[in-house]
């Protein structure tokens, strides 16, 4: 990437975000290919004889990526939907999830979270919280009581891990070390 000798943060910032995202470093490419990807955004350019059109075009382009809409989805086959949802819940799982609730893409409509949910829950690690305890037994957090009581049996039956660590009463916090024992639901639906 051929950097200017002076760049401001928020220039710095703005690339960093866009590498981040996957994007093109606009700087780096010629005026035809900024017009061409213009074109492919619908965004409207300057002409390509203007002084400024590669300027221009650097500046339109990250705004024409934040508008970017896909609307086809439901067009695609179920079999790459599947890919699709796979790969977006990717990141929810780096760490387990402590107050579960629907992905927002299960609430954009009835067919989706019916396509979502099943893969949301078998890929999530859900964290069970149990309170320390004051007396000799341990009770079930608050929120982890609401979530489980809350959901329906059907999704109780699809989630395939859990976790159940016992939160620290004083404070509310975890600690890795206060895992007790994580389940992993097998293949033949046995725990």
């Amino acid at each position: 990437m051929r950097l200017r000798s002076r760049i401001t943060t928020s220039e710095l910032r703005d690339r960093n975000v866009q590498y981040d995202r996957g994007l093109l470093t606009y700087e780096n490419c010629g005026t035809p290919k900024l017009s061409n990807l213009a074109v492919q955004r619908n965004t409207v350019t300057p002409g390509s004889n203007s002084k400024n059109a590669k300027r221009n075009l650097i500046k339109a382009l990250p705004q024409a990526d934040d508008n970017q809409t896909f609307s086809h989805l439901l067009d695609l086959p179920p079999e790459v939907r599947v890919f699709i949802y796979e790969f977006y819940f990717a990141n929810f799982f780096a760490e387990h999830i402590h107050i579960p609730t629907n992905p927002p893409l299960a609430d954009v409509s009835q067919l989706l979270r019916k396509e979502v949910t099943p893969i949301f829950y078998s890929m999530c690690t859900f964290r069970v919280a149990l309170t320390a305890p004051s007396s000799k037994h341990c009770r079930l957090h608050p929120r982890s009581a609401f979530f489980f009581g809350t959901l329906e049996p059907a999704m109780l039956k699809r989630i395939k891990s859990l976790c159940i660590y016992i939160r620290n009463a004083a404070d509310d916090s975890y600690y890795e070390e206060d895992q007790i024992v994580q389940l992993e639901q097998g293949m033949d639906a046995v725990w």
